[in-house]
């Protein structure tokens, strides 16, 4: 068994510095901690629930003893254990394609008491949390995160979060710019009106609609009796107090995306969050701000414009259930979005490596960031991606120590000051990243649909190959060709230069042309330079426009010698 060891910062006299300026975590490298849900939920607590902030069955793991507390070398214990579990598989599945089956089968989580347009909700089950080994570890890796965010809500339920079964928190912009947390939170025993006198003895009481409420400061709180639930407690915004007790429960109307990803929820994991990704750049920009950024950039960097929402849950048991669920963007097929979630999880490790190799980490949480590419690989190994009822879905199980390990290094990796002198050093004698829009259309990708528009297809193949690509409408009008028109793809592992060639091929209008350099071949694309060391562009447009001005084609387009 590992020697017992704490947080590396446990035992530090560490004080974060709010105004200090660091070194920023490129965007890229957390894609990792949107699966990481405790930084999440923390960073959520912390930044918006404090008052003043305004088929199969899972797999078996191998039996060992847990640890007592987090510990670096059990990061190495977790990578081991996982590589293990396909040989503990119920059923064969060589090719790591099966969906993993839920380890939970509980309802929907319940929508009551939420204010109507919430963009962002957090679901956990307190009590069951931290009843289990796993609970303390969880709080204890997500350091002075864990310690601000048991603070802050101790003090909005006005006691023990061991006493509560279950906590609703939805995240609403105020009229003041700032965020405002509503909760519902469903405790293990019986409410009274004298409870909420002793729970917050500085308020005041008031009544609406026959149903007496406690005003805290900005904050009211009732227990909705008129359902004769007298173990549940709602606290919110003072100004929201009315709708909600008038709401008798009844579940409001949400944005479309977010109401059907909290319709396949399940009520029974110790953890969930549901967020539109837009939220956190509209009225919910300043939810995941300073250490937590790159948090909303990975976020950006995993989906891209693909996710309209996005639920993350995890549930700890004998093993550690990670899931992810996205609604895909309009003509957007969602197993093709399940892939893609897949492709960047898998792409995550290596992105990590070089960072956490070309950084100068403090001592005490190098040990755990060294490890921290070996346990997202295990991670990746064991995610499966499937399409659901329309929705795209990852799944991974990994051995129970994982949860707490993956937890404490995405912390670290968050907020953890490191220098960038050995980054420059080695960007400096590595080879350069392809920059020119040639070179990016050398590399290969893949395009698989079943049928889409011309539009959306350059779309995919733009976001997959990191080029611009712009639709040139008027010179296809001239030529009778729409942008919106119908076409599919299935093409592998080709450079993303034949791949845009090959979609042009499918959507010119004269099926007769026997090749992209034949003369009936209209739809063509032209590469406009950058300025000032900028990749440029690619400018889809036809033959005869090209012509006129006097633009370049690619080779692919020119006739051949001889």
């Amino acid at each position: 068994m590992p020697e017992q060891q704490h947080h590396p910062r446990a035992e530090q006299a560490f004080v974060r510095s709010r105004a200090k300026k660091r070194q920023p975590i490129w965007p890229f490298i957390t894609a990792a901690s949107v699966l990481v849900f405790g930084v999440i939920i923390a960073v959520i607590i912390f930044n918006a629930g404090s008052p003043s902030a305004n088929t199969t069955s899972g797999p078996k793991a191998a039996e060992s003893e847990p640890t007592e507390t987090p510990t670096p070398a059990a990061a190495e214990a977790a990578t081991e254990e996982a590589s293990s579990m396909a040989a503990e598989q119920a059923v064969d599945d060589p090719k790591g394609e099966l969906l993993w089956v839920s380890p939970t089968e509980g309802p929907p989580i319940s929508l009551a008491y939420v204010p109507a347009g919430t963009q962002c909700l957090v679901h956990l089950r307190p009590a069951a949390l931290l009843s289990h080994p796993e609970g303390e570890r969880m709080l204890a890796a997500l350091g002075p995160w864990g310690q601000s965010a048991v603070a802050d809500l101790k003090s909005m339920l006005g006691g023990e979060l061991a006493d509560v079964d279950s906590l609703l928190m939805a995240i609403v912009p105020n009229v003041k710019g700032g965020l405002d947390v509503s909760a519902r939170a469903h405790f293990s025993k019986e409410l009274s009106n004298e409870d909420l006198a002793r729970r917050f003895p500085s308020g005041s009481q008031k009544q609406h609609g026959g149903l007496t409420y406690r005003i805290v400061g900005e904050r009211a709180c009732f227990v909705p009796s008129k359902n004769a639930d007298s173990k549940t407690l709602v606290i919110c915004r003072g100004g929201l107090t009315d709708e909600l007790i008038d709401s008798a429960g009844e579940p409001p109307s949400l944005v479309r995306d977010v109401e059907a990803l909290a319709a396949h929820t399940d009520a029974d994991r110790m953890a969930t969050v549901i967020v539109a990704p837009k939220f956190l750049v509209a009225g919910g920009s300043e939810l995941l701000v300073g250490e937590a950024k790159p948090v909303k950039e990975a976020l950006h960097w995993l989906t891209g414009n693909g996710a309209t929402a996005v639920a993350l849950s995890a549930q700890c048991d004998q093993n550690f259930f990670l899931e992810l669920r996205a609604t895909p963007a309009l003509n957007v097929p969602p197993h093709r979005l399940a892939l893609k979630l897949r492709e960047r999880i898998a792409a995550a490790p290596n992105a990590v490596e070089d960072i956490v190799a070309s950084a100068n980490w403090p001592a005490y949480g190098r040990k755990v960031l060294a490890r921290f590419p070996s346990m997202l690989r295990a991670l990746a190994q064991y995610s499966r991606a499937a399409e659901d009822d329309r929705e795209a879905l990852v799944r991974c199980f990994l051995p129970i120590a994982a949860g707490h390990n993956l937890v404490m290094a995405s912390e670290l990796l968050l907020t953890q000051p490191h220098s960038a002198e050995a980054a420059t050093a080695k960007a400096q004698a590595a080879p350069a990243a392809p920059a020119s829009t040639e070179e990016r259309l050398a590399k290969k990708t893949s395009l698989v649909f079943t049928k889409d528009s011309l539009e959306r297809a350059l779309e995919m193949l733009a976001d997959d190959a990191g080029v611009s690509i712009t639709i040139e409408g008027k010179d296809l009008q001239l030529d009778g060709i729409t942008k919106n028109q119908s076409l599919a793809m299935d093409v592998h592992d080709k450079p993303a230069g034949e791949i845009l060639v090959e979609i042009l091929r499918r959507a010119n209008p004269d099926r007769t042309a026997t090749g992209p350099d034949d003369p009936k071949q209209k739809l063509v694309y032209v590469i406009q330079p950058g300025k000032n060391g900028d990749a440029g562009r690619i400018i889809v447009t036809t033959r005869a426009a090209a012509a006129k001005r006097g633009d370049r084609l690619p080779a692919a387009f020119l006739p051949k010698k001889g």
